[in-house]
């Protein structure tokens, strides 16, 4: 199955020209000399095989039948963020799929067992979110003592998917916090408590596609079930759950209508309505890490039906013209919108922003396989925060946050030096509510 999908994508995978977009910031849009490079993959390995172009014609070589898969093929496969930057970069000229090429050559290595036995004891452990407990749910502790409704057997318009970012202790805070300012704003707020299942990002990152699927078809009979309680909202703490709900669920499984939105794009809803209202000053310069599947991750896939042309044996069109995911429609404004509510704050841009940030290293489980490369791009951003100025790096996924910690950890056993913070922590801080 995995090769059939490659097959399918074979024009995508010839359609690279090897300019090397896929490897740093288009020139027309770069800040800084010293921060062009955007690859992680690339950037640490220094061999085009660990680019999108250099995976594209490993591609080619699979599909017509050259090469068999292998485990060297299978190490640059999986040493690879799945960030999905090369397949914005790309089209940047172009239109062409790069990173469901990257995708489809993942699920192949999954399918040959050429996976690594980490990824699939972490996919394995999924397996205990397939269902409901058969015990009656209850509210997680980071719950206790807030009026939130415990859903699907009370009724509420408004639900709060913490997502498996919620385990961990310091992002039980976060949930809390981030509880009381959608009910501060009035909002009628439910939980899944003890019976939220995970979004199957873990399993759609690392190739396991048939488990990604599963997952993806049984959260959305779910979704629909929870409409018949209210529910018309499902609000994510983790920008990787956004991503993965709205954009990778309508291409792997059925169709849902339930409206999906992350923690920053309601609240910055919420802030401008004046239903919420940030009146504490915060005296401190931040920039903000645009995390991947909360920006160019985050656009529903093209259902397109058309002709592909070739004119002039060169010129490849589309007929009727195509809407092209170029990673632009993403989630930037919101995150950046509530930083600027926040009297008192200094905001300043980093020089690789928007659809062209670069990935903190954290995607794809690579930080489990490559650690040297994952952690490299995690210090590099840190570098770039450290380069305008700021004191904290703010990021609107709890993925990023934690990989940009322990990415100054990790940095010749240095402690962390720079403050990386949720922002979520800091809307409520600037809220009031805390007192």
């Amino acid at each position: 199955m995995g090769l059939d999908r490659l097959i399918n994508l074979r024009y995508d995978a010839s359609t690279c020209i090897h300019c090397g977009h896929c490897k740093m910031v288009p020139l027309p849009v770069v800040k800084d000399g010293d921060y062009m490079d955007q690859c992680p993959s690339s950037m640490h390995y220094h061999n085009h095989a660990y680019s999108g172009g250099g995976r594209s014609i490993m591609a080619l070589a699979l599909i017509d039948g050259r090469v068999e898969a292998n485990k060297a093929m299978a190490d640059i496969v999986f040493a690879c963020d799945a960030c999905g930057y090369c397949d914005t970069a790309c089209k940047f000229i172009m239109d062409s799929e790069r990173h469901l090429v990257n995708m489809a050559m993942r699920e192949h290595m999954v399918e040959k067992g050429l996976a690594p036995q980490v990824h699939t004891d972490t996919v394995k452990s999924l397996k205990r979110y397939d269902a409901f407990p058969s015990e009656r749910p209850q509210l997680p502790a980071w719950a206790n003592g807030l009026n939130l409704r415990l859903v699907p057997e009370e009724e509420a318009e408004v639900l709060l998917y913490a997502g498996c970012d919620g385990d961990a202790e310091v992002d039980k805070s976060t949930a809390r916090k981030l509880a009381k300012l959608l009910l501060a704003a009035g909002l009628n707020v439910g939980v899944l408590g003890t019976a939220e299942p995970c979004c199957g990002y873990p399993a759609y990152s690392r190739g396991y596609r048939d488990d990604f699927t599963r997952i993806a078809n049984a959260n959305i009979d779910l979704f629909g079930e929870l409409s018949e309680v209210g529910i018309k909202t499902i609000v994510t703490l983790s920008g990787t759950c956004m991503g993965t709900l709205r954009s990778k669920y309508p291409e792997y499984a059925h169709p849902f209508s339930t409206q999906i939105l992350h923690a920053t794009e309601m609240l910055d809803s919420l802030v401008k309505s004046k239903r919420l209202r940030l009146s504490k000053p915060l005296k401190r310069k931040v920039t903000y890490h645009d995390p991947c599947f909360l920006g160019r991750q985050s656009e529903s896939p093209v259902n397109y039906h058309g002709v592909r042309q070739v004119s002039l044996k060169q010129l490849r069109t589309w007929d009727p013209p195509k809407k092209v995911n170029t990673g632009a429609s993403g989630v930037y404004d919101a995150p950046r919108d509530l930083l600027k509510a926040i009297p008192g704050l200094e905001f300043v841009e980093m020089h690789r922003i928007r659809e062209y940030g670069l990935c903190c290293g954290a995607g794809g489980g690579a930080a489990d396989v490559a650690p040297e490369m994952a952690y490299g791009a995690g210090k590099n951003r840190v570098e770039e925060a450290r380069d305008v100025g700021a004191d904290i790096i703010v990021s609107a996924c709890r993925k990023c946050e934690s990989h940009l910690t322990k990415s100054q950890q990790s940095s010749d056993g240095a402690t962390q030096t720079m403050q990386i913070a949720d922002i979520i922590d800091l809307v409520f801080s600037a809220s009031g509510l805390e007192n």
